[in-house]
């Protein structure tokens, strides 16, 4: 059942019930379905034992009436001294004894029904005597000699033999492909010197299968006879030409049985095969039922309980599933809530309309929900006011060294320079400390910081001895809008104590702004020693203030990010690219901001 905790609970539950009423219901109608088809399969095979008898019994009454006629040519006693008769030499005599002969033999024809059948008899004298009006293939002794069945016949001493199939012997029908059945035996004399004759007695195979097929009705039924040989005998339509493995099949199936019943493949068709064994000559009746004939009793009530079982099934389904959608609807409402609250919505209610136990449970949510709305509302206004006073607190902040250093540099300058521009020097520090002390308000205009940042670049080239080589190039149209104060100065500050550390000279730093979009974009650009992507994760991920005799303030890279998110959103904030001894380049992203309410 693993696969269920995938699903919802209404498909859980639908699963569930037809699960337990599907099995029980299918396992009872296989097993009814099993029951009635061996029923069926037994009646039907019965059946077909029956109408296998018939086919035997037919069969069997074409053979018997041949030997009756045989009985009656070979116990003639006046055909037996017209054989023996030797005394008529003159062709008159001789078309005599032939033509009482032939009457005898004719007469014969009558015990065995209304078939086309021809009777032979060949003396020992080599005299032909034929039913035929046309010319045998044994048109003399010696080729009738030759024949492999008169030899055989000739050897069992006046038993009967049966020659099934026969080849046609009839000149004038040799290319037709009509074979006989024959029986073949030997007549023998008490006196006289024509000791014996050989009787054949020949029926066409398909006259006997006309004989069957009038007798009894074969749609798709298949026969056949196979003889004591393995030989096939006949066959109808259905069967068609049986030979090869079929064959090989169904005499290791039949061998040493008197009758049974087998299924098989035939033709890439199941058939059910049952046969029976003729007295005499001792052949095999074989009968085949295509096996979904068998099953025809049996599949229609099938389909019809099973399209009954479908309906049913189909409409007990839709019962269930509207059931089962009107007890989960409140859950599926519920979660999807709850889903949202993962996501950071907690504006969100569950609608509580019934007291079970959903209900229950989405009043409880409902004040779980309300709890951490307050709670996060709580929290982020502390930490903004943690962040507030944090940064209010550094900016309150000027590093003594700084102060010191860069009035000593003041001082060699003007030693120096004999006065020239130290009244710049300290009006560009007034500007500093003032834009630093007086500001109070978070925000400042573009410009406002642009030029803090120029002061903030002019004392630095100072205190680096000219070294430094800072570039503005700030598009106008961003000059008016409104930014967080203390932004780029930590960077550019980064820029110039770490960016080009171990580097004489050519120091050069380019800070560009621009709009882009609803945004304003500033790069800060140097051309220093660059440094890896675990340096950068490492400037980003940092959460503390930075210190040092060469720093201004001790507002970091990080916390100019956090600053940044905090008040406009994660999509905003400081992104470092950079490649070692390649500089570096620092993006900052913030939106357009015209008026801020403080």
């Amino acid at each position: 059942m693993r696969w269920l905790k995938f699903k919802s609970i209404q498909n859980k539950i639908v699963f569930s019930v037809l699960a337990f009423m599907l099995v029980p219901i299918a396992a009872l109608s296989y097993v009814k379905s099993k029951n009635t088809e061996a029923v069926i399969k037994e009646n039907t095979v019965n059946m077909a034992f029956s109408t296998n008898q018939q086919i035997t019994a037919n069969v069997q009454q074409i053979i018997n009436s041949v030997i009756v006629a045989s009985n009656v040519v070979a116990m003639d006693a006046e055909v037996k001294d017209l054989l023996e008769d030797d005394r008529r030499s003159n062709p008159f005599d001789q078309y005599q004894k032939h033509r009482k002969i032939v009457g005898k033999l004719t007469s014969a024809l009558g015990i065995i029904l209304k078939f086309n059948v021809y009777v032979t008899l060949i003396d020992s004298r080599g005299n032909i005597y034929t039913t035929s009006n046309m010319s045998l293939e044994y048109g003399d002794m010696e080729s009738a000699a030759a024949a492999s069945w008169y030899r055989e016949v000739m050897a069992m001493n006046g038993r009967i033999l049966w020659i099934a199939p026969h080849q046609n012997y009839i000149a004038e029908e040799r290319q037709s492909g009509k074979d006989f059945i024959s029986l073949a035996r030997v007549i023998h004399f008490d006196q006289g010197t024509a000791s014996k004759a050989v009787l054949l007695i020949s029926i066409y195979i398909d006259e006997v299968e006309r004989f069957i097929e009038r007798s009894m009705f074969l749609e798709n039924e298949g026969y056949a006879i196979i003889n004591t040989r393995g030989e096939v005998v006949l066959t109808n339509r259905k069967m068609g030409e049986l030979g090869g493995e079929d064959l090989a099949f169904l005499l290791e199936r039949m061998a040493d049985r008197h009758q049974g019943d087998f299924v098989m493949d035939y033709r890439q068709e199941k058939m059910q095969v049952v046969f029976t064994s003729l007295n005499n000559p001792g052949w095999k009746s074989v009968y085949l039922i295509p096996y979904d004939n068998l099953m025809k009793p049996v599949r229609q009530p099938e389909r019809t309980t099973v399209f009954f079982l479908l309906f049913i099934v189909m409409g007990f389904t839709a019962v269930l599933v509207y059931i089962s959608y009107a007890i989960t609807k409140p859950v599926k409402k519920l979660a999807a809530q709850m889903n949202k609250v993962k996501y950071g919505q907690f504006n969100v209610r569950a609608q509580a309309k019934s007291d079970d136990e959903v209900g229950v449970l989405a009043h409880s949510f409902n004040h779980m929900v309300v709890g951490i709305e307050r709670l996060m509302e709580r929290v982020k206004r502390e930490e903004k006011e943690k962040k507030e006073a944090h940064f209010k607190a550094l900016q309150a902040q000027i590093n003594p060294h700084f102060l010191l250093n860069t009035l000593n540099a003041i001082k060699w300058t003007a030693y120096m320079e004999k006065v020239p521009h130290i009244a710049s020097m300290v009006e560009t520090l007034g500007k500093l400390f003032e834009f630093v002390v007086n500001k109070r308000s978070e925000h400042v205009a573009v410009e406002e910081e642009i030029e803090y940042l120029k002061s903030y670049a002019t004392l630095m080239n100072i205190r680096y001895n000219r070294e430094l080589d800072v570039q503005f190039h700030v598009d106008p149209e961003i000059l008016k809008f409104k930014m967080l104060k203390f932004i780029l100065q930590p960077i550019v500050e980064n820029a110039i104590i770490h960016g080009f550390s171990g580097r004489a000279e050519n120091k050069r730093i380019e800070i560009r702004g621009y709009p882009s979009g609803e945004d304003v974009v500033f790069e800060i650009r140097d051309n220093g020693i660059g440094m890896s992507a675990q340096k950068i994760g490492s400037i980003l991920a940092e959460n503390q203030e930075t210190t040092g005799k060469d720093r201004i303030t001790g507002i970091g890279i990080s916390n100019v990010n956090e600053r940044i998110k905090m008040n406009y959103g994660a999509n905003y904030g400081v992104r470092i690219s950079s490649a070692e001894r390649e500089g570096t380049t620092v993006t900052v992203r913030i939106p357009k901001i015209t008026n801020v309410e403080e």
